[in-house]
């Protein structure tokens, strides 16, 4: 198992090389488009303490000095307009980012899927007359394009966001212990249950996926081979039994997906449930900690923030 696994990776990273780049490219810009993001809870934090509450700007004495933030304190909607423009700068760093990040996919992927349908192509040109009789036409042309597709869409897609939800989760936790170490560690704890569920859930469900796989290759073999063979098809009047036989493996194919559809509805509601009930228990500790006086109501408003980011 290892070993096919180690196989898989080196197959992938083979077809990586000229492209990698641009994977990394996109990757340092997608961190930096979350970190973008995670700059507007921060700024919602310092305008309701220091703006609206009066507090002492929470921020290093050199930035509140190149700002001049100390000449805001007290001026009321002139304060309230430079948070905002702030917002307003964040969010237009963070859509440049995410441009930048979503092109160096784009461009990277497509060499990428390029590479692997060139010379897919040329291993079944290659390939012997009797793997051709043992596998039929229709199966043979999905392996060239939609499960092609899936391989990119888990290297460019998945991969990367995998990455990228690792450096937000990181960071999320990392300014949220910054600002409350007893929330936070309540907040971590439900970070296991949602992975263990999702990783028992995946385990369950990839047979299904790839018997859903299946029964599309022998539906579009059904196909290809209709049309190919059609002037038989006309010439013996073989029409109604054609129709039957794509409608019982268009049935089965549908069914399938049917059963995937409940089971991953299943999945959502109860991950949803989960990630409810997490957000739920941070917002009740974090009343009581804010009641306290442990922490500000700003803190508290950019805490519940990151953690409804981290937690989605």
């Amino acid at each position: 198992m290892e070993r096919n696994q180690t196989g898989k990776v080196r197959l992938i990273a083979r077809f990586l090389k000229g492209n990698l780049h641009l994977f990394v490219f996109a990757l340092v810009f997608s961190m930096l488009n979350t970190i973008f993001n995670s700059l507007t809870p921060q700024i919602v934090r310092i305008s309701v303490d220091s703006v609206i509450g009066g507090a002492d700007w929470q921020l290093p004495k050199r930035l509140v000095d190149f700002l001049h933030l100390e000449q805001l304190s007290g001026t009321g909607s002139k304060a309230l307009l430079a948070a905002a423009a702030a917002v307003m700068v964040t969010a237009v760093m963070s859509g440049i980012c995410s441009y930048f990040s979503k092109m160096g996919i784009a461009k990277g992927s497509e060499s990428f899927v390029k590479s692997i349908r060139d010379q897919l192509y040329a291993h079944i040109q290659k390939l012997p007359f009797s793997w051709h009789v043992k596998h039929q036409t229709g199966e043979i042309i999905q392996r060239c394009t939609s499960d092609v597709e899936v391989v990119r869409n888990f290297v460019c897609n998945q991969m990367v966001e995998v990455f990228r939800t690792s450096f937000l989760i990181a960071l999320s936790m990392g300014i949220m212990f910054s600002m409350n170490v007893k929330i936070s560690l309540v907040a971590l704890c439900f970070i296991p249950v949602i992975m263990g569920y999702s990783g028992f859930f995946y385990a369950k469900i990839a047979k299904r996926f790839l018997k859903a796989d299946e029964a599309e290759g022998e539906l579009s073999s059904v196909v290809q081979e209709n049309l190919t063979g059609v002037r038989v098809v006309r010439a013996f009047g073989r029409e109604k039994f054609e129709i039957d036989r794509f409608d019982h493996k268009n049935e089965a194919f549908a069914s399938l997906w049917i059963r995937l559809g409940r089971l991953m509805s299943a999945y959502w509601g109860i991950g949803d449930l989960i990630t409810g009930l997490q957000i739920l228990t941070v917002i009740c500790v974090g009343v009581t900690v804010a009641v306290n006086g442990q922490i500000t109501l700003g803190e508290f408003l950019a805490f519940v923030s990151y953690n409804a980011t981290m937690v989605w």
